[in-house]
């Protein structure tokens, strides 16, 4: 008779084990990162909703009480808009409301006059400016653009696409 050589059943299910854990390791490292991508992309969506709505309240505040609003950069409103991003009321000390922002998330301004400390919205809504745009930075690279025009409106460019230095 013929003696045949194979591996047996055992064998077989361990080595199938042995490589079910390295695919599974393997894959759980590759949706960690996803997860982190993910995660920061979505902060950085959730800076961007910030700031707009930021704008949009200083307006409002500003048309509904007819008195002048101030949204300026900073927590203590020292200009740093990448430390987050407070409104004054009628030049009151007291913020009435404050947002932050993640630390690997800078915000820069960028318009006239070039190193805009704070946007004062008039009691008609308008700014006090020229136009200008904010740049959302993403560990040091421009990623998202938001539009502020004279008349104190904001939105996002859609047409813009990212990836200079901040």
């Amino acid at each position: 008779m013929y003696s045949k050589r194979a591996f047996s059943l055992w064998e077989v299910l361990c080595v199938l084990l042995i490589l079910s854990f390295m695919m599974a390791s393997t894959a759980t490292t590759d949706m960690l990162s996803y997860y982190q991508k993910w995660s920061e992309r979505q902060q950085l969506y959730q800076a961007n909703r910030h700031l707009l709505s930021a704008i949009e309240l200083s307006r409002s505040l500003a048309l509904q009480s007819k008195l002048s609003v101030t949204l300026c950069g900073g927590i203590s409103c020292d200009g740093n808009w990448s430390n987050g991003l407070s409104i004054l009321r009628n030049s009151t000390p007291l913020p009435f409301k404050t947002w932050l922002f993640p630390d690997f998330i800078q915000l820069q301004w960028r318009g006239f006059p070039a190193r805009k400390a704070a946007i004062t919205f008039l009691p008609t809504g308008m700014s006090n400016f020229q136009n200008g745009s904010f740049y959302l930075c993403f560990r040091g690279e421009k990623r998202k653009r938001v539009v502020v025009n004279k008349a104190g409106r904001a939105y996002e460019d859609p047409s813009f696409v990212g990836g200079d230095q901040c």
